[in-house]
């Protein structure tokens, strides 16, 4: 009788009737039902003798063990301990408070963890103020459904949250840098706000987080690693807010987030790298910023929608199959001269020879008063055509990644191996958030890999 809570569900009266329970308490429950006149029917009592007797089993949506805060246990202490300068304190109700001055340390993997088999158990963490940073794997597939980080935090460790259960995140202003694979595969995670202040956002960051439905970059923002937001497949908006800072893109940053439809590129970029919006098969537009200098192999391959795009006239290199299999393409609007367009080294290759190149464009102004991720259209051009709402000739997305074009030359990584910051930590030398090596390359250790993930390729 002490496991069943509200919420659960009981099948009474031989296996016939299904209750749903209101309320519980030492003499019985308090149940909701149908009945017979398709209604439902508030309020009735059955006694904790009857439950026992008449049930023959319950369906429960929480976990083994699990304890209700409002359970007089709630507030109990399941295990505690210290951590570094700092200590930390689990309740029964799945509640983790640390507390303390300083830094957390770092771990080498799930097993190191000091919370151990009770990692599961763990649904809320409290860091209070004082703890200056998250140490890398600390919360590594955990069952965490939500955080509070306070100001004083200033880093978030390799793979501190990745794997886990959380369903939003706010970072604040002090954190200025977020480490490789902090949130990888956070399949639940739906919303996360990033503040201005916050600068450095390491490979893998956000990779495989498939509930992600968009993301605003403030301008603070100066790097922003391969693979960040590789396969997050719901996301239909992209902002970064604009600002003089030059931003650093990464290898194949959006690729695959196949419901991308909506870009706002950073006003000062230095190129648009390697696959970056490889896959991205509902994208229909996009603005390259001025400054520009290159446009990177399989950039936009497979972009299968992609109708209209601005090129600025920095923009001197157009990589191999950067615009493969984007069949639809029909206009591309340059700043520049056609002798400056055919001064660049390029091989357009996969792409209609009906496409339209407009040169002399002038992109509108972008506005502050714009809607977060609208991308300025450029489709005032002269001789444009409206984007169609059906892209002629475009094929159904296939059931494997879209994009069978050009395979990037970066392996979008394993997410069944055990390095903490995805396989290459951080810098992609196989060094944790404090820089300091590991030295191994196995088991959940933050090590070398050879099987490396997106990392940022040098220029």
């Amino acid at each position: 009788y002490e496991d069943i809570k509200v919420g659960d569900i009981l099948r009474v009266s031989n296996d016939a009737h299904t209750v749903i329970v209101l309320k519980v308490t030492d003499a019985g429950v308090v149940i909701a039902e149908g009945n017979n006149n398709s209604k439902i029917h508030w309020g009735r009592t059955i006694s904790k003798d009857e439950v026992m007797s008449n049930t023959s089993h319950y369906i429960t949506r929480y976990p083994e063990d699990y304890i209700s805060p409002d359970d007089p246990e709630a507030d109990k202490v399941d295990g505690s301990g210290s951590i570094g300068g700092l200590t930390w304190r689990l309740t029964k109700a799945g509640v983790l408070t640390i507390s303390g001055q300083g830094a957390m340390p770092d771990f080498s993997g799930v097993a190191d963890q000091p919370w151990g088999d009770k990692g599961s158990q763990i649904q809320k963490v409290i860091i209070e103020d004082g703890v200056t940073s998250i140490g890398s794997s600390a919360f590594w597939d955990c069952g965490v459904l939500s955080v509070e980080i306070p100001s004083s935090v200033t880093t978030i460790g390799n793979s501190a949250f990745r794997g886990s259960s959380l369903i939003s995140v706010a970072i604040p202003s002090s954190v200025k840098t977020i480490g490789d694979s902090a949130f990888r595969a956070c399949e639940n995670l739906s919303s996360v706000t990033i503040s201005e202040g916050v600068e450095t956002i390491n490979q893998n960051a956000f990779n495989g987080c498939i509930s992600l439905t968009s993301i605003a970059l403030p301008a603070s923002i100066g790097e922003v690693g391969a693979g960040t937001f590789f396969k997050c497949t719901e996301m239909t908006s992209a902002t970064f807010a604009s600002g003089g800072k030059q931003v650093t893109l990464g290898d194949n940053l959006f690729s695959s987030c196949w419901k991308l439809t909506n870009v706002t590129l950073p006003q000062n970029i230095d190129r648009i790298s390697d696959g970056m919006f490889q896959s991205c098969i509902t994208l229909t537009s996009v603005v390259i910023p001025q400054g520009a200098e290159s446009i990177g192999e399989n950039a936009f391959a497979s972009c299968s929608r992609l109708y209209n795009a601005t090129i600025p006239d920095s923009v001197t290199m157009i990589g191999r199959s950067a615009f493969q299999s984007c069949n639809v393409l029909a206009n591309i609007y340059f700043t520049g001269t056609e002798a400056q367009w055919n001064s660049i080294s390029k091989i357009l290759t996969g792409i209609s020879e009906a496409v339209t190149i407009h040169y002399g464009f002038i992109p509108p102004s972008p506005s502050p008063t714009n809607t977060p991720g609208a991308t300025p259209s450029p489709t005032n051009a002269p001789g444009t055509s409206p984007v169609p709402t059906s892209a002629p000739g475009t094929s159904p997305a296939p059931t494997n990644e879209p994009g069978a074009t050009p395979v990037p030359t970066q392996n979008p990584g394993d997410d069944n191996n055990s390095n903490p910051g995805g396989d290459n930590p951080g810098n992609g030398s196989g060094n944790t958030s404090d820089g300091n090596n590991s030295g191994s390359n196995s088991g959940n250790n933050a090590g070398n890999d050879e099987d490396a993930d997106f990392q940022r390729a040098e220029s």
